[in-house]
């Protein structure tokens, strides 16, 4: 039957869709997600879904991550104690499995980590300020270093989750995917960014067809090679200390939060443009320049907070003896 029967005889076909892919996000399902989405494509292309597909496939990406961690370290080795949704029980989930089988979604076929702020926390995407609370809440006890099965780890990436959350700009670059790693151009330079990769996957008729290739290619390349040649402003005297100061320059903070240097070396000849949030690094860490690329580092030993040091007695007299000969 063509679409328009469907879209007819159906008239709320691809809201059912949505509402089965934001489900499917929610119990941390991106795939079954993502298949839901793509079928509304299959209807009506004009239908906002892009917003969803960014997610999902984000999700996706992210859930690749933890994954290739999990295989890697013992991060998160004993987390079944952590679940995606709290109200979603064993049953429920073989429920949806069931029904997406008949909808003709293959579910997948491994659960992965919890590797988004939403499941970590256990709250939908629909939440309200006061679910995210108890859900922050919950997962700080669960997760805290103290407790049975808790672990420093999991519970800075609660902490994360809900600061991530609680913020409506950080949330919403967050759903646009501003984490996921970005493609590297020839030149050394970072791709478009998530947003934009995922919206011309699948809308590709909104940017014309290109038998040659990207025709802002060498536009791209034309800006690139202005910017390395321009002089970079001197760095911002707020920026936190750090050993990417002495290669990196243009350095700023955009936010009280975010740092950004328009010009690091990458070892290649070229200086790229790199951001960093200020809380991903621990107090035993700073920031540094790899490869171009703000990233955490350790902090050298000289260089780490002063440590209150009690003095022995005999240490102790003999400062109080210089300090009085100096005050004679």
């Amino acid at each position: 039957m063509a679409c328009g029967g469907w879209s007819a005889r159906l008239p709320r076909y691809k809201e059912a869709w949505l509402e089965m892919g934001k489900l499917m996000l929610d119990v941390g399902r991106p795939d079954a997600a993502l298949s839901a989405f793509e079928n509304i494509l299959k209807f009506d292309r004009n239908f906002p879904v892009l917003t969803y597909l960014v997610r999902a496939k984000a999700n996706i990406e992210r859930g690749h991550v933890a994954l290739k961690q999990t295989l890697t370290s013992d991060l998160i080795a004993d987390d079944r104690s952590v679940p995606s949704l709290p109200s979603f029980g064993e049953q429920e989930r073989e429920a949806i499995e069931a029904s997406l089988r008949r909808a003709s979604i293959q579910p997948p076929g491994r659960i992965l980590p919890a590797a988004d702020h939403y499941s970590m926390l256990g709250v939908s995407s629909e939440f309200s300020n006061e679910e995210l609370k108890k859900a922050y809440k919950r997962m700080s006890r669960i997760t805290h270093p103290d407790k049975n099965g808790g672990s420093t780890t999991r519970f800075q990436a609660v902490a994360s989750a809900y600061e991530t959350l609680s913020d409506g700009d950080l949330r919403e670059a967050y759903d646009a995917g501003s984490d996921v790693k970005r493609d590297l151009m020839s030149d050394g330079s970072e791709g478009p960014t998530f947003w934009d990769k995922i919206r011309k996957e699948y809308y590709p008729e909104e940017f014309g067809y290109e038998p040659f290739g990207d025709p802002y290619e060498h536009k791209r390349d034309l800006h690139e090679r202005r910017r390395q040649e321009v002089a970079p402003e001197p760095n911002g005297p707020d920026i936190p200390v750090g050993s990417f100061q002495n290669s990196c320059q243009g350095c700023t903070m955009v936010s009280e939060r975010r740092l950004r240097c328009t010009h690091c070396p990458n070892g290649r000849g070229q200086r790229l443009e790199s951001s960093i949030l200020i809380k991903d690094c621990s107090d035993a860490e700073w920031i540094g320049n790899h490869a171009g690329k703000l990233a955490c580092e350790g902090r050298p030993q000289q260089a780490l907070p002063p440590q209150n040091v009690e003095l022995q007695p005999d240490e102790e007299a003999e400062a109080n003896s210089e300090r009085h000969t100096q005050e004679l």
